[in-house]
């Protein structure tokens, strides 16, 4: 199923075809071929995208971390 959460796309080769996928929506193998390619900046740039998305997502749904106490 293709999320598109973390607005990080590629285009990939699935089905003949070549298709902007979320690289959280990518195989391990995608991911991997994906990663080889690119330089030390993107790949920092892909981190903090990745940061704030995971940060984004606990904000909306009050999420956090196994183990984190919650002050209320």
């Amino acid at each position: 199923m293709d999320r598109n959460l973390d607005a990080i796309y590629f285009r990939i080769r699935r089905d003949e075809k070549f298709k902007p996928i979320c690289f959280s929506d990518m195989t391990e193998k995608e991911q991997d071929e994906v990663l080889e390619r690119q330089s030390d900046r993107n790949l920092k740039i892909m981190c903090k995208t990745l940061a704030l998305t995971i940060k984004l997502i606990g904000e909306k749904f009050d999420l956090r971390g196994k183990g984190e106490e919650v002050d209320d």
